[in-house]
């Protein structure tokens, strides 16, 4: 994927430079130039936010986020109705609504879903090892009895 949109990015600049042969003035550049390479630049800055997402169990809560914890969601453990495998998978990747559940995905992994009780809402994250996931927050809920 990042080779992907690196390829994107300098075929952009590319074609940006190529049509930079017939430019007479800096303001035909800035218009000419100016939006491929916004758009490289958007790529490239948002590769390393959603090509991580961390999950995290701790003593009364589980929570995720994508990049360095920029956005993601929090539950407490007791509002956690269920654990397990997700029902349904996105499309593409990064952050996904549809309803009833959000989805956090990065794509390529099982993932595993986590239902809340009081609202009833799915989230759907995307993770390597599932049952980990599961065994950590049982012995959080168990710690914390």
């Amino acid at each position: 994927m990042i080779s992907g949109v690196i390829g994107l990015g300098v075929l952009l600049i590319a074609l940006a430079a190529g049509a930079t042969s017939k430019i007479r003035s800096p303001v035909e550049l800035a218009l000419i130039a100016g939006p491929p390479l916004v758009i490289a630049a958007v790529c490239l800055l948002t590769i390393p936010i959603f090509s991580r997402l961390q999950i995290a169990v701790r003593r009364d809560r589980v929570a995720w986020s994508f990049g360095w914890g920029l956005f993601g969601k929090s539950l407490p453990l007791a509002d956690l109705a269920s654990v397990g495998e997700p029902r349904s998978r996105p499309v593409g990747l990064g952050y996904r609504m549809a309803a009833g559940v959000r989805y956090y995905w990065i794509g390529g992994t099982p993932g595993v879903e986590f239902t809340s009780r009081s609202s009833g809402m799915r989230y759907v994250v995307s993770c390597s090892d599932p049952a980990a996931i599961a065994a950590a927050i049982k012995r959080a809920r168990s710690s914390s009895s």
